[in-house]
C-alpha cells in the first residue's frame, strides 16, 4: 500500500501512464497525473478514479515549453510539499528508425 505517499505521474493521459496513475490509485497513494491536454476519455477515467475514492490532482503542463513546466511547478507547490514518487513517462514520438533521427 501507498497510503501516505504522494506520486507524480508525466505523461499521465494514456497507455503505460495512465495504467501507472491507476495503479498508484488502487494503492491509495495522492496522485499527480501531469498530462499536456485533459482530453474528455482522460477525464472519465479521473472521474472514475475519483468515485472510487483516489486522492487524483491533474496538472496540464506542456514539457517542452519553460513557461508552462514553471507554471505547473508552481501549481503543484502550492498544493504538496512532499514528492515519494516521480515517474518521467512522458515521451515523444518519432516516425523514423533511430538512425535517422536527429538529436
Amino acid at each position: 500500500m501507498l497510503t501516505g505517499k504522494t506520486a507524480i505521474v508525466t505523461g499521465a493521459a494514456g497507455g503505460i501512464g495512465l495504467a501507472t496513475v491507476k495503479l498508484f490509485c488502487r494503492q491509495h497513494a495522492t496522485v499527480y497525473a501531469f498530462v499536456r491536454k485533459a482530453h474528455d476519455d482522460f477525464q472519465s477515467e479521473v472521474e472514475k478514479m475519483r468515485a472510487d475514492g483516489a486522492q487524483i490532482f491533474v496538472i496540464c503542463c506542456d514539457l517542452q515549453s519553460d513557461e508552462s513546466i514553471s507554471a505547473a511547478l508552481k501549481e503543484l507547490t502550492a498544493k504538496t510539499k512532499q514528492i515519494d514518487i516521480l515517474v518521467n513517462n512522458a515521451g515523444a514520438v518519432a516516425d523514423s528508425t533511430s538512425f535517422q533521427m536527429t538529436a
